[in-house]
């Protein structure tokens, strides 16, 4: 162990350190105190001898960063919000909402059996599909609520060149015996 008279030297030390680094960081509080105390009584001071003109200047400077909120716009649409407006996607994407609005319903159905190409799938696939056709909402049929792009009724399978029944030429007229593929 050393001696008292070191120990009471640390000590004292460690003290005269502490109270320096407490002057020294009071000093830099006392200031940025001071500067902010003095800074707001010169703008209260300010404001108080000149009222109508810190009124105007108020106003002008809203005034002026105002004016950029008249071509302010607010959307949810992602696209708008996170793609480059020059990209290629959003002429694309504004092509697709053009020719197919998003209040378009499609439907789609899977009709599944053994051997869809049998003649008893063939009519029963016609048969659904002119179910469909026939369906009349408030005095509407399905010519009168399809899609028309061009004077022409789309409906998926026409769009997708895929309407199995008049792909294979199958009519309601064919006999067992012909061939449902070369008509």
């Amino acid at each position: 162990m050393g001696h008292p008279e070191d120990e009471d030297e640390d000590r004292n030390h460690f003290t005269k350190a502490s109270i320096r680094k407490k002057t020294c960081l009071k000093f830099v509080s006392d200031g940025i105190i001071g500067g902010l105390e003095n800074a707001f009584y010169k703008l209260g001071k300010t404001v108080a001898t000149y009222p109508i003109l810190t009124i105007i200047i108020c106003i002008a400077v809203c005034g002026l960063f105002g004016i950029g909120m008249k071509d302010f716009n607010q959307t949810t649409e992602d696209a708008e919000l996170w793609v480059p407006a020059t990209s290629r996607i959003q002429s694309e994407r504004k092509w697709v909402l053009d020719n197919f609005p998003p209040i378009t319903r499609y439907a789609s159905l899977i009709l599944v059996e053994n051997n869809v190409l049998s003649e008893r799938s063939f009519k029963a696939m016609y048969d659904l599909y002119q179910q469909a056709l026939n369906i009349e909402v408030n005095g509407k049929k399905f010519e009168d609520m399809c899609y028309r792009y061009v004077h022409t009724c789309i409906s998926y399978s026409k769009q997708e060149g895929s309407k199995i029944c008049h792909s294979f030429n199958f009519s309601q007229s064919l006999q067992p015996d012909e061939d449902l593929f070369f008509h």
